[in-house]
Order: C-alpha cells, then structure tokens, then sequence
C-alpha cells in the first residue's frame, strides 16, 4: 500500500510539470524582418508614423517637465523658460541618437522607444542609422512647422497630451479609424 501511495505521488507531481511544462511560451529572439522601405527610406514608414509622433512627444514632454521642474519660479507658472532655453532644449531632444528602434512582438513589427507600449517586451532590437535620422527629421520637422514656443505652450496649457494633440492627430487618422474598424 506504501508502494502505492509512492507511485500515485510521483505520477501527480510529474502531470503537474507537465501541465506547468505546457504553459510556459517559447521564448525566441529573432532579428526584425524589415521591408525594402523599413531598411532603405530616409522617411518614417508610414504604418510607424503615429506610433513615432506619439514617441517625439513623450520625449518632448518628458524635457519639458525636467526643465520646467529645474526653476521653482517656472514650475510655479510665475515666469516661464527663456526663448534661449527653449532653443536649446528643442535642439538637445531632436538631436537624440538610438530613440527609436523596431522588434517583432509576436511575430509583428513594432515600433519601440523608452516608455512605449512594448518597449518592455522581451526581443531583439533593430535601432540606429536609418531610424536615428528619421527621428530627427521628424522631430526637426515638428519643431519647423509648430516653432518651440508653441509645442512649449501646448506643454503648459495640458502637461499630459499637449503636445501629442498638437503635433500627431493628422498622422493618427488612420490608426484610430482602423481601431474603430476592429471593433
């Protein structure tokens, strides 16, 4: 009976790793796929265009914030930066090298950068050359087209989505209407 209760024991613990076994996913690291446009264009592809806007402004966001929180008088709303402080804030966060990269989030190519959806997940990153040059285009480009004082001012009127809702509802258009559509 000892010998019995031995068996059903170590057949219990063994299904349990079993089932424990067949949960677990296979994890695999693999280089990014990249299409002709995705290695070769000097311009943001465009499925990666809202995603990118999203990632300028954070970064933008993020600058402005520590700035910002340097000057008591500033964070205060009692003075606020200088034109000169703005220039060179803007100039530092365009100049950014190694923000963007891609990796493929089960088995599709995502757009990372700190702080985004899937920059957390575990992958292999593609960054650098191409993508540090179509981060500063974009970025130089918003900045071109908005000027710092009023991407600053954007920052200052709603912290949190003042410069995203400045610079990316035009390039979001079409992800937001094919969220509606899946739904």
């Amino acid at each position: 009976m000892a010998h019995f209760v031995k068996v059903i024991s170590v057949l219990s613990i063994m299904l349990l790793c079993y089932a424990q076994a067949k949960k677990i996913r296979k994890m695999s690291f693999e280089t990014p796929k990249l299409t002709d446009e995705e290695q070769e264009s000097n311009v943001m592809p465009k499925q990666y265009r809202c995603e990118a806007c999203r990632g300028i402004s954070l970064e933008m966001q993020k600058a402005l914030t520590k700035k910002i929180n340097i000057y008591s008088s500033i964070r205060e709303g009692k003075k606020e930066l200088s034109e000169d402080q703005m220039l060179d804030l803007f100039e530092e966060i365009c100049d950014k090298k190694d923000v963007f990269a891609v990796k493929t989030v089960e088995g599709v190519l995502e757009l990372v950068y700190p702080g985004s959806k899937y920059d957390k997940h575990n992958g292999m990153r593609l960054g650098g050359g191409v993508w540090n040059y179509r981060f500063v285009a974009m970025c130089s480009g918003f900045v071109g087209d908005h000027d710092e004082i009023e991407i600053y001012r954007a920052h200052r009127n709603n912290t949190e989505n003042g410069i995203f809702n400045l610079l990316c509802p035009k390039l979001c258009e079409d992800d937001e209407k094919k969220q509606k559509e899946e739904l």
